[in-house]
């Protein structure tokens, strides 16, 4: 059985689906792991204050840090939270966080680099360490681990006081043992509930080909006290069962969206689309059939779930048709929760969605030759977000990804961005296409966005280039180029109009470049994101996006 790997973006704790979703997978593309000694600092950082903020537009207020130094190369992967005491950011070692070890370092109330770190995972284990979650929960961090050796996996957690920033002892959950070397099929999950009451380990219990794995399910409160634990048999053989998300029920019950597949599943026969996406609803021990979503002959990637406000349960995404990394069309699917009846509707993409951004008449020529033959589909998109709007309607965003290597150096490309808006009914609204090009050599963390919902309108923030402010078609300027670099907000509005604005020039962060997915929110308004200079790792700052009510 495979985990699909997925983590979900974090938003402000007053939003009515906010939590954290961290799963282990066989397909994790990017894995962090952290550094193995205390590093200290350089204190060339000051505190935020209004000499530092510049007035951009009209919506957004943004305020610098200045660049403080580290002594070592090493990359922080999560900023984890905050309190009165301070910030508190994952840290890994290396370029890309590669070192196996993390630590928690603290930064003070004006995030200046206090000088305080705690190391997590102890060295010297014998076998895989690897952090299965990470969260604050008030006073405490809660820190979830696994480590896997040739014949038994141990799952530990560890608190750090953060009144006197202080770690305790890693305390072991629980341990599977196999006898027969299956040990690495087995996963696990990390969830914390939308309340924030209860956290949630889940993992299998690892099983020959062709035969029901057993998942445990254990539930402890904020303390990590076990307030339950059960176990579930699989419905289908394990090798024909794939787990792709796990969320919550709006009245807090774990559901399982996966893939059962027509016969034992290798990656072949996922391109051939054998199987069909089954809901569960996980209650007295049992997997509960909630629905069978039909997908036909279309091959459908990723669904997201967005619960509508009747209560009812839709699971959309975009499907492809000839190729499995590629978009054809949306798909929506709602499911009554009560009842399990399921509404279906399909919209595939026309002629204006493909030559969205071509300004080419030739090109255009050929795009609706292919697309009258049936052989078009986009390229490379990945389903990203799902969000639902006012009026129960629903925003889809795909990004277009893949790699390219060459001598041994890898490309990473994140590109143009697809974005479809459904009513409650699945009838479609718009669909649209934004230009949007990273492309950076040998590691991608510098690419992708980071989307906020504000009311009616939704804010794409991404690393970008002044060329392209007023671009709707045509040439696209690389964000990473020597000219032009700059860190952009595109508002899109709710009837799929969009404009960009520079939000910080390459000159005004002094030569650093912001992680887009390294952000967490300070409050309902303010966002604080982390950056590095792409060339000197060492050289960091933080930057503050203030959201004017």
């Amino acid at each position: 059985m495979v985990l699909y790997y997925k983590r979900s973006f974090l938003f402000p704790k007053d939003n009515k689906n906010f939590f954290i979703f961290i799963q282990t997978t066989f397909f994790i593309i990017q894995t962090y792991h952290s550094m193995n000694r205390f590093l200290l600092f350089s204190f060339l950082f000051y505190a935020f204050s209004p000499v530092h903020a510049q007035e951009k537009t009209q919506n957004i207020e943004i305020r610098y840090g200045n660049v403080f130094k580290n002594d070592e190369r090493e990359i922080p992967t999560d900023i984890i939270g905050h309190d009165k005491n301070g910030y508190y950011l994952l840290y890994s070692g290396g370029r890309f966080g590669q070192k196996k070890n993390k630590s928690i370092r603290k930064f003070s109330p004006d995030l200046v680099p206090a000088g305080e770190e705690i190391d997590l995972i102890p060295e010297n284990q014998e076998g895989e360490s690897q952090t299965l979650g990470i969260a604050q929960f008030d006073d405490k961090i809660i820190h979830v681990w696994s480590l896997t050796t040739e014949s038994s996996k141990q799952f530990y957690y560890q608190l750090v006081n953060l009144d006197n920033f202080s770690l305790e002892e890693s305390a072991l959950i629980t341990e599977i043992k196999d006898e027969e070397s299956y040990i690495h099929q087995a996963y696990n999950s990390f969830i914390i509930s939308p309340d924030r009451s209860r956290i949630f380990l889940l993992y299998s219990m690892p099983v020959k080909k062709g035969l029901k794995a057993k998942l445990h399910l254990k539930v402890f409160d904020t303390g990590f006290r076990e307030i339950n634990t059960e176990e579930y048999g699989i419905p289908v053989p394990d090798d024909q069962f794939s787990i792709q998300d796990l969320f919550f029920s709006e009245e807090g019950e774990p559901m399982i969206l996966a893939k059962k597949f027509d016969s034992p599943r290798t990656l072949k026969e996922d391109r051939k689309k054998g199987y069909q996406y089954m809901l569960y609803r996980l209650k007295e021990g049992q997997f509960q059939q909630i629905a069978s979503i039909p997908i036909g002959d279309k091959h459908l990637r990723i669904l997201e779930h967005v619960f509508l406000s009747d209560g009812s349960l839709v699971l959309t995404g975009f499907y492809s048709v000839k190729n499995m990394y590629a978009i054809s069309g949306v798909y929506f699917s709602r499911i009554d929760l009560k009842t399990g009846k399921t509404t279906t509707k399909e919209h595939s993409f026309d002629e204006t969605f493909y030559t969205k951004l071509i300004d080419n008449d030739k090109k255009k020529a050929r795009i609706s030759k292919r697309l009258k033959k049936g052989k078009l589909e986009a390229p490379f998109y990945l389903m990203r977000n799902s969000f639902r709007m006012p009026g129960d309607h629903i925003l889809l965003m795909a990004e277009q990804i893949h790699t390219f290597t060459q001598n041994f150096v890898t490309r990473f490309f994140h590109e143009n961005l697809a974005l479809v808006k459904l009513d409650s009914k699945g009838n479609l609204a718009w669909s649209n296409q934004i230009a949007k090009k990273n492309i950076k050599t040998n590691v991608g963390i510098y690419s992708s966005y980071y989307p906020v919902k504000r009311n009616d309108d939704l804010f794409l923030l991404y690393n970008g280039n002044t060329a392209n402010l007023g671009h709707r078609t045509g040439h696209v300027a690389n964000s990473f180029a020597q000219n032009g670099r700059a860190f952009i907000a595109t508002e899109v509005k709710n009837d799929g109009t969009y404009k960009r604005q520079v939000l910080a020039t390459r000159e005004e962060m002094e030569g650093i470049t912001i992680r887009p997915s390294l952000a967490n929110w300070i409050n309902e308004n303010t966002l604080l994101l982390f950056g590095q200079d792409i060339d000197n790792l060492k050289n960091q700052r933080f930057l503050k996006i203030i959201f004017k009510p």
